[in-house]
């Protein structure tokens, strides 16, 4: 079965999502400023349950990302906090410092429902995201991971299983749930 789609955002959608990340960012790194925003305007889309992952590039280059599985909380309160994770609490790189904000750049993942992964040849690079979970262990790679470093299926499961601590075939293991995901991904204009 292929993954569901998240629903289609629109173009003010977009922008809100990543103005919410942004300021969420620029928030966390200077704390005493004040947003001199209007007024957000969720729309009912962004206000329904969702999942997503904030990517920071700086330059060019990886600088933090985080987000949050499908849950229960509102999709801009998801993305709100995935951008303060992404900018303090990316255990491979420090807090991003005030210097760095205008060299940032953001990316917004919004994810669709996770559906199990029946047979790996199903598996599309640059469309599918996956997500393998077994014993306490988890990992998540974004469909825009795959695409980046050229892998095929196989390679993107063995990277996924690594990712989630499990050994590289772990795919392979019916005890081993693996699922695919789409994602919405919006990036900043520059």
């Amino acid at each position: 079965m292929p993954p569901i789609d998240p629903a289609p955002l629109t173009d003010d959608e977009k922008t809100l999502l990543l103005r919410i990340a942004r300021d969420a960012v620029r928030k966390t790194v200077l704390p005493s400023e004040t947003a001199s925003w209007p007024p957000l305007e969720i729309s009912a889309r962004l206000a329904l349950p969702g999942g997503a992952f904030v990517t920071l590039h700086r330059n060019g280059r990886l600088r933090g990302c985080v987000g949050q599985l499908p849950s229960a909380r509102p999709l801009y309160e998801v993305v709100e906090q995935a951008a303060v994770g992404a900018a303090t609490r990316d255990p491979r790189f420090a807090r991003v410092q005030p210097d760095e904000l205008d060299a940032l750049s953001i990316e917004v993942s919004v994810m669709g429902a996770f559906v199990p992964l029946e047979d790996p040849a199903a598996v599309r690079i640059g469309r599918h995201g996956l997500y393998v979970r077994r014993s306490g262990f988890s990992g998540l790679l974004l469909p825009q991971v795959a695409q980046t470093y050229q892998w095929d299926a196989e390679t993107f499961l063995i990277h996924t299983c690594e990712k989630a601590g499990l050994w590289p075939d772990a795919w392979k293991d019916p005890e081993t749930e693996v699922f695919v995901f789409a994602a919405e991904v919006i990036e900043e204009q520059g």
